[in-house]
């Protein structure tokens, strides 16, 4: 059963492309050198907005849920702990681990 880490982040507006910048370039690339997730999917949310704030959610994949147990327990510390002396209070994120139930894939047919 595959398991997901979800983070919901809310930045600055005056601070968002650098930011995306920086997780583009250094922070999910270090996040996924941990060995730990198999895919990343960062995303922009559109709706709701929230004035003043660019909204992000970045789902990570695992093989397994103690996997993303162990990351945070472990590994995941330091790396907020980076992220956090470079934007401190213009990035604020939740965290959340889910498993996967099911999933259901279309395919128009031509």
């Amino acid at each position: 059963m595959s398991a997901y880490y979800e983070v919901t982040m809310e930045v600055d507006s005056s601070i968002a492309e650098e930011w995306v910048e920086f997780m583009r370039s250094e922070h999910i690339p270090e996040v996924m050198q941990t060995g730990v997730f198999s895919s990343c999917q960062f995303l922009r949310i559109i709706e709701p907005a929230k004035e003043g704030f660019e909204c992000f959610r970045i789902t990570y994949k695992a093989k397994n849920l103690s996997a993303i147990q162990e990351y945070r327990a472990e590994m995941s510390p330091e790396l907020q702990r980076k992220h956090n002396e470079r934007y401190g209070e213009y990035a604020k994120g939740s965290r959340r681990e889910m498993i996967g139930e099911f999933g259901i894939t279309f395919s128009e047919q031509s």
